[in-house]
């Protein structure tokens, strides 16, 4: 063979090579990006936040506790200023969510309810943590 030819099929080997890792890489961006629940994990409840607009899509898979507030101390934190530092506790109750105002300032509404001590969580609940919307799948 030509070394002109090896060169080119080394060439062409490098062009083909960055081409499957560009649609790697954006097949990994986008699925982050949307916040697709794997399929090990699709029948543990989850919050999809829906406002502020910036946070829309993304996903919180309850497995274990998580306190949500604005403190260090919580599991999930949020930029918002009516969100106290312990705000909430979501927890699981086998399948089902249950949700606990933490006696934040400003409270939390479940579908326009204001939330005292624990409630279960039902799969299309709407969630009002300050600014923050979520909803139950």
């Amino acid at each position: 063979m030509s070394p002109l030819l090896v060169n080119l099929l080394k060439v062409l080997f490098v062009a083909v090579l960055y081409g499957f890792l560009w649609v790697v890489v954006r097949a990994v961006r986008s699925h982050l990006s949307t916040g697709v629940v794997t399929p090990d994990r699709q029948s543990l409840p989850a919050l999809f936040l829906t406002e502020p607009a910036a946070m829309a899509g993304r996903v919180i898979v309850v497995e274990q506790p998580i306190l949500v507030g604005r403190g260090a101390e919580a599991d999930v934190s949020f930029d918002d200023p009516f969100i106290s530092d312990r705000h909430v506790r979501f927890d699981r109750l086998e399948n089902r969510l249950v949700i606990e105002d933490l006696g934040s300032t400003n409270g939390t509404a479940v579908n326009g309810i204001p939330v005292v001590g624990r409630r279960a969580l039902d799969r299309g609940d709407v969630i009002r943590i300050g600014q923050t919307i979520m909803e139950v799948r």
